[in-house]
């Protein structure tokens, strides 16, 4: 039999960023005296204030077993009343800022009931390739089970984001932590929000969510996680948004209205982006093409600048190089910010 401090372990080691779902307790067969948690449960524990949340495991014969510190991380451990001599049940509750994580591990009867809930409720799917991993609204929802029948032991990992309001998001860094379709859908609604395909090469294409598609609040999230469209990989804004659905518009889109925190904008020229303290280095090219696009990074923030060139593609520009900002400006290049991609720190 597994104590509890190998949940703990799977709970500290499981941060909210990673997709591996390992078994947090495994035990033998039997049940415990505590009332059945229903899913139901497991969410009003998650979005209880703190104050309550000893109340509402005491009604459902969960007490509390103390806490325990690992790496900084703190654990609040749980137990029924009661166990049975052949099994043992066990709830553990990790915070980290404003978002919270459970790992429940129970018996067959709980356990399957618990799934069944989760299956009725569309978090988990059967039939689908993952079908042990589910999203809806701000909840995440994990599933294991080891043993078969009544000897099984199923486990839950439950986390709960805590979403920002709208009215809080004002610069582009303020989506990195959305970083799911499902919270996007949450937060903004399925009306504003689209799954697209994006152009990593000309004839392949991986998964990404659009949030406005076609207008200037426009915004396409790559994502680390294809199949479930989470874990952000990158944020694109404005320029070109290489999706499928951008291509298939017929229409022009007015100029992207998000800035970033240091004031970075979509159409910046050069000379006001340097003002900015941007530390630009393009590397030198053979050649330019007429439209020069590259890469740049903001070291104040996980930003990379595109940029393009409105006079670059003149027989004077044609064969320049140039490995600065100051050698562009120097040139009398028409330069300007085109796209920003940020990244999650």
């Amino acid at each position: 039999m597994v104590g509890i401090s190998t949940q703990k372990q799977f709970l500290h080691s499981f941060t909210f960023a990673r997709l591996i779902l390992l078994p947090c307790l495994s035990l033998a067969a039997g049940k415990s005296n505590a009332q059945d948690l229903s899913f139901r449960d497991l969410a009003s524990v998650l979005a209880a204030n703190d104050s309550r949340i000893d109340g509402i495991l005491k009604k459902k014969g969960y007490l509390p077993q103390g806490e325990e510190t690992i790496q900084d991380s703190l654990f609040h451990l749980y137990a029924p009343r009661k166990q049975s001599e052949t099994s043992i049940s066990t709830l553990t509750l990790y915070k980290e800022g404003a978002d919270r994580s459970l790992c429940l591990t129970t018996d067959s009867k709980t356990g399957f009931a618990l799934h069944r809930e989760l299956l009725d409720l569309g978090i988990l799917k059967a039939g689908v390739p993952d079908s042990n991993f589910g999203q809806k609204e701000n909840l995440t929802v994990w599933y294991s089970i080891t043993g078969r029948d009544s000897s099984a032991a199923c486990t839950f990992r439950v986390d709960r984001k805590q979403l920002p309001s709208p009215k809080d998001i004002v610069y582009a860094e303020d989506l990195l932590p959305l970083d799911s379709h499902e919270y996007l859908t949450t937060l903004f609604g399925k009306e504003n929000v689209q799954e697209d395909r994006f152009y990593i090469a000309a004839n392949k294409t991986i998964p990404c969510t659009v949030i406005f598609p076609n207008t200037r609040m426009e915004a396409v999230f790559i994502w680390e996680d294809q199949q479930h469209m989470r874990t952000l990989s990158a944020l694109r804004i404005g320029g070109d948004p290489q999706t499928k659905g951008s291509r298939d518009y017929g229409w022009s889109v007015a100029q992207n209205a998000w800035q970033s925190r240091e004031g970075l904008y979509i159409g910046m020229g050069l000379t006001e982006i340097r003002r900015k303290s941007v530390q630009h280095q393009s590397g030198t090219q053979p050649r330019f093409e007429p439209a020069l696009k590259t890469e740049a990074p903001l070291l104040a923030a996980n930003i990379g600048l595109e940029l393009s060139c409105l006079n670059c593609g003149d027989n004077r520009y044609f064969t320049a190089t140039f490995a600065t900002a100051s050698n562009a400006e120097e040139e009398g290049r028409k330069i300007f910010l085109s796209t920003m991609i940020l990244f999650k720190k």
